[in-house]
């Protein structure tokens, strides 16, 4: 069985960028005529979030093809969705109901005639939703057993048709998510036989949203989240998320991957009306969802310094989530934003709270650390200072934030806190497209002895995308190599992602 904390961090992961709540596999070239148009208008409500019309579709498909898979398995996805979002036990016991009849009904069908690729398609699929079914219901023994049989059933579909472009969603999207497990749970995913690469996954992706069929709308969003979240190829995610926004409009999570996207592109005005439309949805089916909606709200406000208003969020975020994902980071960022005020009893009540996260993920981990440490020690001027300058450059004010970065480093009498402010000179003028001046910001940060201990391998990637941007891949090799060295930082995880894509696009052609 694999590590539990790593395999928490990417399920984390995933489901957070919006890739695992959406990873059920809704296509088909079923050759019956009347089946495919049936499918196909089902698959246009569930898109569309209109579930009533969804079922209603899947449920006459039931009816009239009762020993088909098909109509069970789709049926299913709906009820993944609702558990995947909110974790109530009556969705997941549906959805493994109609998942049970969907296999028996393939398994049947493949038995006397192993040729029908469409029911082998289904069994896949059927067991690909599984695997993360289990993963949110923490019984991961049975996710690895279901990845595996997914994995089998769409390498033996693929040998048999290499054409049958909708499998390639599938197909893609698995290459890409192994890739990405972690070290410390890679023996358990070799020793189901299951092995990962990313260009082959990107590749597959590529190829299904251009030639699949049903399934192309699947892989255009599993691709948009790829470029915008791994990648950084915000452009073509932005084309492909307003396409499916526009054709979808009732669909939350394609809006709330747009929002995200906004917000990398400092596009906050955006940004902030896609949340709010998602936030005030009466749509409840996906209320963590909104949940997070409201967060990212908050997370925006903070950054511009509206403190007030982001706290109205940040406080609801706490009493509302149904996960424990960022709560740490949103309590120390409320207690800060008192802080900021001069309210010390308010900022430590939070400092207080910030240990009540998920220590899987990043933020949280940060979180439980400095809440501990302002307990004990609120931070000085100097401290609160930079933290405010960072949130300058979180809200796209990158000239603001270099002004008072430079005064601060001539200012502060600490080195360690220097050492930061230096880091993000780099990142505010790399943002300004001015990479030679970001590049030099990121070395000079090597000149410290004194420093937090995830500022030098953060100054490494910073260094590495810089020199990529001026096309000296030796230096951004080095840099990238150089960051290997650094362990048991803050932010270690999101950090090695970044410098994995980061080499991949190195050697892109």
């Amino acid at each position: 069985m694999m590590p539990l904390d790593s395999f928490n961090r990417l399920i984390a992961r995933l489901f957070l960028f919006g890739i695992l709540l959406f990873f059920c596999f809704v296509s088909t070239s079923y050759s019956q005529t009347n089946l495919k148009y049936k499918i196909s208008a089902g698959l246009e409500a569930l898109y569309n979030f209109s579930f009533k019309s969804s079922d209603k579709a899947f449920d006459n498909i039931i009816k009239n093809y009762p020993d088909n898979p098909a109509g069970y398995y789709y049926k299913s996805i709906s009820s993944l969705w609702f558990y995947l979002d909110s974790k109530i036990e009556t969705d997941l016991q549906n959805f493994i109901s109609l998942t049970d009849t969907a296999i028996e009904k393939a398994d049947a069908i493949l038995k006397n005639d192993s040729s029908d690729v469409f029911s082998l398609y289904i069994l896949g699929s059927a067991y690909a939703n599984r695997t993360f079914a289990y993963t949110r219901d923490e019984s991961y023994f049975d996710a690895v057993i279901a990845a595996r049989k997914f994995h089998l059933c769409f390498n033996e579909l693929l040998k048999r048709d290499n054409l049958y472009y909708d499998a390639y969603t599938g197909k893609g999207l698995f290459n890409f998510a192994i890739s990405q497990a972690p070290q410390t749970w890679s023996w358990a995913i070799n020793l189901a036989g299951m092995t990962g690469d990313k260009k082959v996954g990107l590749t597959n992706l590529e190829i299904a949203s251009k030639k699949g069929k049903l399934s192309k709308v699947d892989a255009q969003f599993y691709l948009s989240q790829i470029y915008s979240e791994f990648l950084l190829k915000y452009q073509p995610a932005k084309r492909m998320l307003t396409d499916l926004t526009s054709r979808y409009p009732k669909n939350l999570l394609f809006k709330f991957a747009l929002a995200n996207l906004q917000v990398k592109t400092f596009d906050f005005s955006s940004a902030s009306r896609s949340y709010k439309s998602i936030y005030t949805s009466k749509d409840t089916n996906f209320i963590q969802l909104k949940n997070y909606a409201g967060l990212a709200l908050g997370d925006i406000l903070y950054s511009q310094g509206n403190y007030d208003e982001a706290r109205s969020f940040h406080v609801k975020f706490l009493e509302h989530s149904t996960d424990p994902h960022f709560k740490g980071i949103t309590a120390l960022k409320i207690g800060l934003s008192h802080l900021f005020e001069g309210d010390s009893l308010s900022a430590l009540m939070y400092f207080d709270k910030a240990d009540e996260g998920n220590d899987d993920l990043d933020d949280d981990e940060f979180a439980r650390y400095k809440g501990e440490l302002y307990l004990n020690q609120l931070p000085g001027a100097d401290e609160l200072k930079l933290i405010l300058i960072k949130n300058k450059i979180e809200a796209g004010k990158f000239n603001t934030a270099i002004d008072s970065l430079e005064k601060f480093v001539e200012q502060t009498m600490s080195d360690t806190l220097r050492a930061e402010a230096i880091l993000y000179l780099s990142d505010a003028y790399f943002h300004l497209g001015k990479y030679k001046r970001s590049l030099e910001y990121a070395v000079a940060v090597f000149n410290f002895d004194e420093f937090e201990l995830w500022v030098k391998p953060f100054a490494c990637y910073y260094a590495a995308r810089a020199s990529k941007e001026l096309k000296d891949i030796t230096d951004a090799e080095f840099f990238i190599g150089y960051a290997s060295n650094f362990k048991n930082y803050f932010y270690e995880n999101k950090l090695k992602d970044r410098l994995s894509f980061l080499s991949f696009l190195l050697t892109e052609k």
